[in-house]
């Protein structure tokens, strides 16, 4: 499945770019696939994407002209002409019309509920060097899957179970809770996987890593009661 991945350790002892390889390796499913990966040079933050290469096709990450920004994404924007008067407006000069940069630019505009202003189906990551944050938002449907696991100041995240697996910090446990369910109502509720300690990130949100202090916060952006009635209908 196409998404981004990453890994970033606040205690700095995982081997970052042996868990993009790894993980990149187990969710290439041809030969064709396109894999594009990034390390911090001062931090232990690993960050990359994997896909089909038709969404997209410009080599990644997209980083911002200061060098601060790095930006991962996956998917596309619908109807984006006005976003992109918006930014226009704000004094935002687009080189090359691309969603990535697009998203980039909505970033530093809009701050961390960016994806507010986008409409289409995507995952994005961003990772702010200064301040050593990490922002992953999505569409509001969720369309692109992606998985996490945050333990003890490390997080690692990919667009299927076995990208997450290869973080060796996570621990190959069966979630008993998740399999009576499945056994009882044909799925998965909520957020579960059917392993203990990896989670499916919901729809609309936004996931904030800080790697100073290991937190990791969730939130949505968006819910269905923001849809308005359509009395007319």
């Amino acid at each position: 499945m196409a998404g981004v991945l990453g890994i970033l350790d606040a205690t700095s002892r995982l081997d970052v770019r042996r868990f993009l390889d790894e993980a990149s390796a187990k969710l290439s499913h041809f030969e064709w696939y396109v894999t594009d990966q990034w390390c911090a040079p001062d931090a232990a933050v690993g960050l990359g994407r994997s896909g089909i290469g038709i969404f997209n096709k410009e080599a990644q990450p997209v980083v911002h002209e200061d060098g601060n920004l790095i930006l991962f994404m996956a998917g596309e924007f619908y109807r984006t002409s006005e976003l992109r008067q918006a930014l226009e407006g704000r004094g935002y000069v687009s080189r090359d019309q691309s969603d990535p940069e697009l998203a980039l630019q909505a970033f530093c505009a809009y701050g961390e509920e960016f994806a507010r202003h986008l409409q289409g189906a995507f995952v994005i990551a961003v990772y702010d060097v200064k301040q050593q944050r990490l922002t992953i938002t999505n569409d509001r449907y969720g369309l692109y899957p992606l998985y996490y696991a945050h333990e003890g100041g490390r997080l690692a995240f990919a667009p299927e179970v076995k990208g997450v697996l290869c973080a060796p910090y996570v621990e190959r446990k069966l979630n008993a809770v998740a399999l009576a369910e499945y056994v009882r109502f044909q799925q998965l509720l909520g957020v579960k996987t059917f392993h203990e300690g990896i989670e499916q990130f919901p729809y609309a949100s936004v996931g904030v890593f800080d790697l100073k202090n290991g937190d990791w916060k969730l939130r949505r952006y968006w819910d269905w009661d923001a849809i308005p009635d359509r009395n007319h209908i």
